[in-house]
């Protein structure tokens, strides 16, 4: 077997948002493998396995997934290809080269019935497609390895995609009414803020100071909100005048897929094992919308 070379990390889903992101914080740090769709198949166990066995990474990070909630819903066994049995691909030649795996998955893997942010060790209990093909993910991560990190994250925003923010702001200037779901709280989390999250984990494995095994992590912005609320701040901070703001059912949006009415997670164990919590999806926000406007 080629020895791996410690400081070489393979990104699954690099043409991704996160995983974009995830490049662009890691590349000066670190020797990088960036793999697409295009030139990695995740449902393609024979092509994983040859990729990541003649790459020989010290960490694989796979970000690689079909994130459409809605598209999920319609098209289950797609899901079930993309997100369970890709990961399972991803594990079983992470197994064999005996490299470290990150794993992303979702606050969609809870049913939203708590009161309280979720902490790692609550059961989970999706409630729609994409949770349940992200939480067969994890199942096949945990069930497989010893030493894996899974972060859950939630309401991801960023350069990359076209997602909430996107579309509150093309609404507020094209029709100068913006209608949002009131009663879905969660917390919105910058990818760049997740991407150094992942960057300072990797940090203190490389220095011993986080062993990890079996290890689960809930990583966000600080601080939560409900999708009016967040739809609010992405019209103040953008300084756009005249927009109405119109709350509704979920009935009302007909949505394919159920979302978890709160899917707030706890970081305090990330903020403990880095001393430093993440900071607030407002600061963040603002921060992301100056880059849209430049």
């Amino acid at each position: 077997m080629v020895e791996k070379a410690k400081g070489k990390i393979l990104i699954t889903g690099a043409e991704g948002m996160l995983g974009s992101n995830l490049f662009q914080e890691l590349t000066n740090h670190y020797s990088l493998v960036a793999t697409t769709q295009k030139d990695l198949d995740i449902t393609d166990a024979k092509k994983v396995k040859q990729v990541i066995l003649s790459n020989q990474p010290w960490i694989v990070i796979h970000t690689a997934a079909l994130t459409d909630v809605d598209g999920c819903e319609s098209q289950p066994r797609l899901a079930y290809n993309a997100n369970a049995l890709g990961t399972k691909n991803i594990v079983e030649a992470t197994k064999i080269v005996g490299c470290l795996l990150f794993f992303l998955s979702s606050d969609y893997v809870f049913d939203g019935e708590s009161n309280k942010p979720y902490k790692e060790e609550a059961i989970p209990n999706p409630i729609n497609v994409y949770g349940e093909t992200k939480l067969e993910a994890e199942k096949f991560v945990a069930t497989a390895l010893n030493s894996f990190v899974i972060i859950r994250s939630s309401w991801l925003f960023g350069k990359g995609k076209i997602g909430f923010v996107e579309k509150i702001l093309q609404q507020a200037k094209t029709e100068g009414q913006v209608r949002v779901v009131a009663d879905k709280y969660g917390s919105p989390t910058y990818v760049k803020d997740l991407a150094k999250a992942i960057l300072t984990i990797i940090y203190l494995i490389e220095k011993g100071q986080f062993i990890p095994e079996k290890s689960f992590l809930h990583i966000t912005n600080s601080g939560f909100c409900s999708w009016l609320e967040y739809a609010k701040k992405v019209i103040e901070l953008s300084k756009i005048e005249g927009v109405s703001l119109v709350s509704i059912s979920p009935e009302e949006f007909n949505f394919k897929a159920k979302r978890p009415r709160f899917s707030v997670l706890d970081n305090s164990r990330y903020n403990k094992l880095t001393g430093k919590p993440q900071r607030p999806w407002q600061e963040a926000l603002g921060e992301y919308l100056r880059c849209l406007a430049n």
